[in-house]
């Protein structure tokens, strides 16, 4: 007789949320963070997946998806859980999100001109992060650490302050013509990354854009952009991600076991599940013995947790 699965949650997806715990070092050096990860299913925080680790678990999606904006079901989701219609309209779905120094709202032709107004003319951070070796990125102020944990960063440094995301947008531009502006998510989910020293990545980046800062600086009003100064190492945030310890499986697999995806695993309009000992939660990421599934590819999902 199979034993009966115990159902621990079921919902809709939406991405993981987190708590920040502060780890202290016990010196000088800036306090380091561990990451709790909860499953959020209709928009409510269902289960500490902390708790999960090391375990046997099921993951079920029934198929049937919904847009996280209108909440209509749709057949395939866009710009990672929406219809199109809500993808072609919403501001938050431009891509000027991606590319904020391509922010059009100046032109009179932003999808939401409010939105903008409240999302995008805010203090926002240039910062360099680690996650699969150093980058540039830019972050409202406010959501600094909760980026750097969605790109499975283990570290952090703020280097430049902007009053608005296309200025910052400005910026990392400049800065990704010297230094990558995007992660490798299989180096990332390797937990093989080696710690950077941020600071001296940092002096030697604007000193090589010094010319193209300067010149972006002239452009806007006074004060407008801040280069955040007297910086050292104990400024550098630090991350810690939940895993366990096994002998039977390797969370840092090489080039000759590259780390496999099991997003085709999951089917759209077709039930669908994964089987398998969760090992590790990274960025977005659940991995598990026999592969990762990146969880807010697939916002806006129905899914069924069990055990």
């Amino acid at each position: 007789m199979v034993a009966q699965q115990a159902i621990l949650a079921n919902g809709f997806v939406s991405k993981m949320e987190f708590n920040l715990n502060s780890m202290d070092s016990g010196t000088s050096e800036k306090p380091s963070h561990q990451v709790d990860y909860y499953l959020v299913l209709d928009k409510n925080r269902q289960l500490l997946l902390n708790d999960l680790l090391g375990k046997q678990i099921t993951l079920k999606f029934s198929g049937e998806i919904k847009c996280q904006n209108c909440h209509k079901s749709i057949k395939k989701s866009y710009q990672q859980g929406y219809c199109y219609v809500c993808a072609t309209r919403l501001a938050r779905c431009d891509l000027c999100i991606v590319n904020p120094h391509t922010c059009h709202y100046h032109l009179g032709t932003c999808r939401e001109p409010s939105w903008g107004e409240k999302n995008c003319f805010i203090p926002y951070i240039i910062y360099l992060a680690n996650s699969s070796g150093v980058k540039v990125g830019v972050s409202r102020e406010s959501n600094l650490l909760n980026r750097w944990v969605d790109q499975g960063a283990i570290q952090g440094l703020a280097i430049i302050k902007t009053t608005s995301r296309y200025q910052a947008g400005l910026i990392e531009f400049a800065l990704a013509k010297f230094i990558q502006d995007k992660t490798n998510w299989r180096k990332m989910l390797s937990f093989n990354v080696a710690l950077i020293d941020l600071c001296a990545v940092r002096e030697q980046l604007l000193g090589d854009c010094n010319t193209e800062i300067q010149t972006i600086i002239k452009k806007l009003p006074p004060n407008n952009i801040e280069i955040i100064s007297n910086l050292s190492k104990k400024d550098i945030v630090t991350i810690n991600y939940p895993y366990i310890n096994s002998d039977s499986y390797d969370i840092n697999p090489g080039e000759k076991q590259p780390i496999r995806s099991l997003s085709k695993l999951i089917k759209p309009q077709l039930e669908s599940s994964i089987q398998d000992q969760l090992i590790a939660i990274k960025g977005q990421y659940l991995l598990f013995k026999n592969g990762v599934l990146n969880l807010r590819n697939f916002s806006g999902y129905y899914l069924e947790v069990g055990m």
